[in-house]
């Protein structure tokens, strides 16, 4: 893992630390938008994506 991953992972878990702790389902949209936003690749959105979501595979990978 290169150290500009490693600081996309380090954002990723304290966001999902701010999105468990947040009530407002606005707020957290918006979170979640501007960390997506400054994601280089594609890939990196869809890999984020899918760690929030608790599905880090894709279901080919299973």
């Amino acid at each position: 893992m290169t150290q500009g991953q490693e600081t996309v992972f380090r954002e990723l878990c304290k966001l999902c630390e701010i999105l468990a702790q947040t009530p407002s389902r606005n707020v957290k949209i918006k979170l979640v938008a501007k960390f997506l936003a400054v994601l280089k690749s594609s890939r990196e959105v869809s890999h984020a994506v899918r760690l929030m979501l608790g599905r880090p595979l894709k279901d080919s990978q299973l």
